[in-house]
């Protein structure tokens, strides 16, 4: 049975600059983490999630001066990896591109992991959030744009 979709999809790459948020989405815990779009519609965004990112830069964090365990590694056969993330993870995205006429920032929420993985990243699913109406409207109608000139 063929699934319904709100919106259809736009298969595009385009870069994309994240960041992890604290559940409140107020705070970043973790520094920028370069992903990129595996495809874009107006009520969320696939990404390619990168396996590893580096934890030299993150943000309130303070495990590393009081000795705590990192609560985005975790302990592998090769040694500490970044945990994948999870469902309900609020992630801060930033897309800029030539393609969306302007940079665009906004909150959204982990929907849906893949588990069949790349060699360097995964399959994440986004769906933004609604709490950031002004920013999703203006990226809602980059997005039809976008599919119109794609459709020609």
């Amino acid at each position: 049975m063929a699934q319904r979709r709100k919106y259809s999809r736009l298969s595009i790459e385009i870069p994309v600059k994240c960041k992890i948020l604290d559940r409140h989405k107020k705070k970043e815990i973790s520094h920028e983490i370069i992903s990129a779009t595996c495809n874009l519609c107006e009520g969320g965004v696939c990404l390619k999630w990168p396996k590893s990112w580096s934890c030299e830069s993150c943000t309130n964090c303070l495990a590393w001066i009081f000795n705590y365990s990192c609560t985005l590694k975790e302990e592998a056969s090769l040694g500490e990896s970044n945990k994948h993330l999870t469902p309900a993870t609020f992630v801060q995205i930033q897309l800029d591109s030539p393609l969306i006429d302007s940079s665009i920032k906004l909150a959204a929420k982990v929907a849906w992991v893949n588990s069949e993985e790349e060699k360097d990243s995964y399959g994440i699913g986004l769906s933004f959030l609604k709490d950031e109406e002004d920013k999703l409207e203006e990226l809602q109608e980059k997005i039809s744009i976008l599919k119109e000139e794609k459709s020609f």
